[in-house]
């Protein structure tokens, strides 16, 4: 989320990649995109994320997910700022046909310098989670952690940021997810950009009563507006 005097600003990122070995192959898709809009006087922002990851062969997917987040930011002060978001998504091999979550929290800016930003954000939210494969269908209360830190070089040719998110359940803190995101970007034109992520994922208890983790690498271009 840029937190300049920029009115709106669109981020597209896509990587495809397909190898294949005598019968066997491998294909992999993975596309995301950004768009923000502030208001007038800048105090407020609407932020909307949309993401699609899928990793698959011949005989299984690996990986199948989609998610959509939407997230409304007000500024209070140069230290404190208000948000609310509603987020929808999918992923079938956590047997997870629908989870759809909505809160409300705060958003602290822990460091403000030229080239280095960091932000806390704490929040409450509630969601509902569907499991056709378990026939399961959970109404929780979790609360949302996350500590995201950008940084770019003096020249402005490189663009580091991390963000991880914590979100426990209230009820039984070792039911809980983890999301770190590690993301690199180097400029190679005004809208087009080299970039990398790392990310993990960590889900301590499935619809299936088990933990699961996952993490994967991408290299592509970053388009921007």
């Amino acid at each position: 989320m840029q937190t300049d005097s920029v009115r709106f600003a669109m981020v597209a990122d896509a990587w495809f990649n397909y190898s294949k070995q005598n019968d066997d192959y491998v294909y992999s898709v993975s596309a995301n995109t950004t768009w923000q809009w502030k208001s007038r006087d800048l105090r407020e922002i609407f932020f909307v994320l949309g993401n699609y990851s899928l990793v698959s062969t011949q005989d299984q997917d690996y990986q199948n997910s989609w998610l959509l987040h939407g997230r409304y930011n007000r500024k209070i002060s140069q230290l404190f700022r208000t948000e609310a978001f509603l987020q929808h998504q999918n992923n079938k091999l956590l047997v997870i046909d629908s989870r759809f979550l909505a809160g409300a929290g705060i958003r602290l800016k822990v460091v403000d310098k030229d080239h280095l930003s960091a932000y806390l954000g704490q929040s409450v939210m509630y969601e509902i989670e569907e499991s056709s494969g378990f026939d399961q269908k959970n109404y929780n209360w979790r609360h949302n952690a996350y500590f995201s830190l950008s940084l770019t070089t003096k020249d402005e040719k490189v663009s580091l940021t991390n963000t991880i998110y914590f979100q426990p359940l209230y009820r039984a803190i070792s039911n809980h997810r983890i999301l770190q995101q590690f993301k690199i970007e180097v400029p190679i034109s005004e809208v087009i950009s080299i970039s990398g992520s790392y990310n993990y994922f960590l889900m301590s208890e499935t619809p299936a009563g088990v933990s699961d983790s996952s993490s994967n690498v991408y290299f592509g271009l970053s388009f921007s507006i």
